[in-house]
């Protein structure tokens, strides 16, 4: 069994350190991506019992797949809990007593209190004015662009020839033994039409499944005969002989990559952008507040941290990890043996994350209150709405719910929350005006 290396690990951490200095705001704009993923997800879902069975797979490749999940809900989470917060108040953590983080007035609107001088806490640099390279703008928009159109990438498809080592064959199988067809050994076209993208010689499958189909040809059927690992996880199986009905639909051959048309953009982001031209606006404009964030944030210097800020997110860090592994039915102590990390090492990742979360909350609030942007009323109330329909999948129907269900669910005040995200969204426009394209 191999080890997943630790530089592996951190850097699935700092990714997710990235993704918390996202906003919300873009967590909405990609509603649409989001939906597609979710419905790859569901594929995916229905046949994890299968490739189980067929793939070879072992216990550490499937833990790093978790550790991906996991990562992204931490980062979730990370902007849902982006103030260093009481677990159930408007509060921060303070030396002698807790302290309000926003002002509300009557009328609703709220601003950064003065209960805390950030300035004491951050040390902000220039970002009235905010130098920015036009190449490097350009560089990083092009990079999103790609990335964004990496998921729609489709690929020609290859019906004739024969199976070569390396090519990519796409699938259906059936599985049986001694004559009976066994659970989780089944893709056909009725339960996965879009098939199954197999790479010849990448090892995936069982026994020399891969071996036998080269030299099939393009399209056919043909019969797989394999052996299970006498170890095989699932031991219904282990140790016994099938027989693989596969069918080869085609192989496949160039990429094909799309364009941003408005017809693309109608029927892939409908509601989210207008046009071609809306949508390459909206990436660049999220392109120069990233850029200009970062420019903010590579500069700021923590002077000190709010006594007991990092602890309180580091607790809730450790929590929701331990949380989703145990929901995968794994121990934080299984995925540590596995991956040759120590308690230390961990804490010492964790802590460093929690850290980062710390510093970009200080950004945010010291810019706020330097430059005296507040939430209000209406923008709090619209931003509610849209919690409230993001959640109603988990049974959120109104403001009272979606309190319950973040209290409960993260242990987080959601006033508290969507007013952090509302001014999350303000702090970074402010930042973007700043831009200065040298």
């Amino acid at each position: 069994m191999s080890n997943i290396d630790n530089e592996e690990v951190k850097d699935a951490f700092d990714e997710a350190e990235e993704t918390v200095e996202e906003t919300v705001e873009e967590a909405v704009e990609e509603t649409v991506e989001d939906a597609k993923d979710d419905a790859e997800d569901a594929v995916e879902n229905a046949t994890e019992e299968l490739k189980e069975k067929v793939q070879g797979a072992n216990d550490n490749k499937k833990l790093i797949g978790i550790l991906a999940a996991l990562l992204a809900v931490v980062a979730i989470i990370g902007i849902v809990l982006f103030a260093f917060r009481d677990k159930i108040s408007n509060k921060l953590v303070g030396n002698s007593k807790d302290k309000e983080v926003y002002s509300v007035a009557k009328n609703g609107d709220a601003t950064i209190s003065n209960a805390y001088k950030f300035e004491d806490y951050i040390k902000l640099g220039n970002f009235k004015t905010i130098e920015l390279k036009t190449d490097d703008i350009d560089e990083t928009y092009n990079n999103t662009i790609d990335s964004t159109l990496s998921s729609f990438v489709t690929y020609k498809k290859i019906k004739e020839g024969k199976v070569k080592k390396n090519d990519v064959v796409n699938i259906y199988y059936s599985g049986s033994i001694d004559g009976k067809k066994f659970e989780g050994g089944q893709l056909t076209k009725k339960t996965n039409p879009d098939g199954y993208n197999l790479t010849i010689g990448s090892k995936s499958f069982i026994d020399d499944f891969e071996d036998q189909l080269i030299g099939q040809k393009i399209p056919s059927e043909c019969k797989v005969k394999v052996k299970f690992p006498d170890n095989y996880s699932d031991s219904s199986v282990a140790g016994k002989k099938a027989v693989f009905k596969v069918t080869i639909n085609y192989k496949q051959g160039d990429k094909i990559t799309p364009e941003i048309t408005d017809e693309f953009v109608k029927k892939n982001f409908s509601g989210t952008y207008d046009s071609a031209d809306d949508m390459k606006d909206a990436i660049r404009n999220d392109t120069i507040k990233n850029l200009a964030w970062n420019a903010v944030s590579s500069k700021a210097k923590v002077k000190k941290y709010i006594d007991g800020s990092v602890d309180d997110m580091y607790n809730q860090l450790y929590a929701t990890t331990e949380n989703y592994l145990t929901a995968q039915g794994y121990k934080l102590s299984d995925y540590l043996t596995q991956n040759n990390m120590t308690s230390s090492s961990f804490k010492k990742q964790l802590t460093s994350t929690a850290e980062n979360y710390v510093k970009n909350s200080l950004i945010c609030y010291g810019v706020a209150q330097q430059t005296k942007i507040k939430v209000t009323k209406k923008e709090y109330d619209a931003k509610l709405k849209e919690y409230i329909q993001s959640y109603s999948s988990e049974g959120v129907k109104d403001e009272k719910t979606l309190k319950s269900y973040f209290k409960k669910s993260y242990k987080s005040d959601i006033a508290l929350v969507i007013r952090d995200a509302v001014l999350t969204e303000k702090v970074r426009d402010y930042l973007a005006k700043n831009v200065k394209e040298v």
